[in-house]
């Protein structure tokens, strides 16, 4: 840890936001930065989850953590900086967050609200299929009708037997032709 101790913080490969961030904050070694904890570096202006979850990658790559309390932490100077859960869960931090009741059942609200659109737009999407004919398929993907049939054999477009007919969904065509 001593040899890091004066290297400047520009050795950790931040993103420039977060080295911007703490240049502002007159952190320009290891050292300065070590002085800080996350309460402390999340206090400031510039720096956010996503910023402190750079700086501690960064750390943590060289065997460095940030202190998990400093001496100008008190009870009485608290300041809370709040992010969206789905934010949260998208970083890749190892970080400990406190949820309060209203922003957990916001957070569940929204989960069978998305759930809820995803489910109808796939029900609807298979209420709208329309099926089409071995020879629309055909010109449509401007392939014979032998390559019909392998892929069938393959796997990679299989149609449906309706009354002894073979018929292809449009959506699968479409995904073929990546529309």
């Amino acid at each position: 840890m001593i040899q890091y101790i004066n290297k400047e913080i520009s050795c950790l490969n931040l993103n420039a936001r977060s080295m911007n961030a703490l240049k502002n904050l007159n952190i320009e070694t290891i050292g300065d930065l070590l002085k800080y904890s996350r309460i402390d570096l999340l206090k400031s202006e510039n720096i956010g989850i996503k910023s402190l979850a750079d700086i501690e990658r960064a750390l943590n790559a060289n065997g460095l953590s940030l202190p998990r309390q400093t001496e100008y932490q008190h009870l009485d100077e608290k300041k809370e900086k709040t992010m969206n859960i789905k934010d949260l869960i998208n970083l890749d931090a190892n970080i400990s967050i406190t949820v309060n009741i209203s922003d957990l059942i916001e957070f569940a609200n929204y989960l069978i609200r998305s759930t809820k659109e995803e489910l109808e737009n796939a029900i609807l999407a298979k209420e709208r299929e329309t099926y089409i004919t071995t020879d629309e398929a055909k010109d449509q993907l401007h392939v014979d009708r032998s390559t019909l049939w392998r892929w069938s054999k393959t796997g990679y477009l299989i149609p449906i037997e309706v009354g002894g007919k073979r018929l292809y969904k449009q959506s699968d065509i479409d995904s073929i032709l990546n529309i």
